[in-house]
């Protein structure tokens, strides 16, 4: 028996799957989802990310607490919440929001990064271009985005880069959890989701206040009134839930930091870390000292710098355990000992 997709002609068929799609689409973004999170337990969830978000542990248990709660409230029209990490670069603002998506929303995440956003006409990747544009068809990419996560976190980055037009596009979103897409006038839902914006606005003035102002009352305020000493809009200010000041990570937090990255490479190129001198540590976390504005990346790639290539060679020599050892200064990475024997005899068998 023929169907309606067998009537209509071959080159029209994808087309037609593709626009009834799309319709269900618009329809889901419209209505929705609510945020579920009756199945996890919130003490496994905080101890999950502060696994994984080292040096801000009291951070942690309030953005999992206030999410949890949030999410039991379903407020309509509202999203799950409106949260803004500000502070000092590398201190986790980012991650957190990636590990909040893993642990509570199965890695559901939207990341809009606002650096792309600098420009007015930017802000037609978010809704679209006007009908009747190029591209219009193809709808709003953060509108499109919204209707297939469904739920999750919304991760807009570094908010104060993006463009005043952009700012105003996205007020309804955080007030009201819509969006109206400008190429086809449908309005899509964020109800399901929890809003993170990130900042780096005023990073020095509130690092200093998250590192010394202990009541968290007075550091919100006072954290307000530095982002709005650096032109933070208010209107922005008055629609966040919630401000986290996070601190600049202590040396000891620097060094897991260094001690994690330190065991991923060695798990990448295949070998067992069996231990490192103290002195790397103490010099990969002076470097970060005086490259602290650069944030933590820089302490990753100096990481790599330091012991990747070490590692991929005693790989490469048939060794499966290595140390890592400064010498006169120098970094060296070593096989272990025992594991030439191992090597020797495999190499007479091949």
């Amino acid at each position: 028996m023929k169907t309606i997709f067998d009537l209509v002609p071959t080159d029209q068929q994808a087309d037609l799957a593709a626009r009834l799609d799309d319709l269900d689409v618009a329809t889901k973004g419209a209505e929705g989802h609510v945020a579920d999170l009756s199945g996890l337990d919130p003490s496994s969830v905080t101890r999950a990310i502060e696994r994984r978000v080292i040096g801000q542990d009291a951070i942690v248990e309030a953005v999992v607490q206030t999410t949890f709660r949030r999410a039991r409230l379903a407020r309509p029209g509202k999203p799950v919440g409106v949260e803004l990490f500000v502070g000092a670069t590398g201190a986790g603002k980012t991650e957190l929001a990636k590990a909040i998506a893993a642990a509570c929303f199965g890695d559901r995440l939207i990341r809009v990064d606002c650096n792309e956003l600098s420009e007015s006409h930017n802000v037609q990747r978010l809704i679209g271009p006007p009908p009747g544009y190029q591209g219009a068809e193809q709808g709003g990419q953060l509108c499109r985005d919204l209707a297939r996560v469904g739920t999750g976190v919304l991760l807009l980055d570094e908010i104060e880069k993006a463009h005043p037009a952009a700012l105003k596009v996205l007020m309804n979103l955080l007030d009201e959890a819509r969006l109206t897409e400008q190429s086809t006038g449908r309005t899509y839902s964020a109800r399901g989701f929890l809003i993170v914006l990130t900042s780096n606005a005023a990073a020095d003035a509130i690092a200093k206040v998250a590192s010394v102002e202990s009541d968290p009352v007075l550091r919100e305020t006072k954290t307000k009134d530095a982002l709005r000493d650096e032109g933070f809009l208010p209107e922005i200010l008055a629609r966040i839930d919630a401000i986290y000041a996070f601190a600049p990570l202590s040396s000891r937090d620097v060094a897991r930091v260094v001690e994690r990255f330190l065991l991923r490479f060695a798990r990448d190129v295949g070998i067992e870390l069996v231990s490192a001198d103290s002195a790397l540590l103490l010099d990969l976390v002076t470097q970060h000292k005086k490259t602290r504005d650069y944030g933590i990346r820089e302490v990753v790639r100096s990481v790599e710098n330091a012991v990747v290539d070490g590692l991929i060679d005693v790989k490469d020599r048939g060794y499966s355990r290595a140390v890592i050892r400064v010498i006169d200064g120098a970094v060296s990475v070593q096989p272990v000992a025992a594991e030439a024997l191992t090597a020797t005899t495999e190499g007479a068998h091949s």
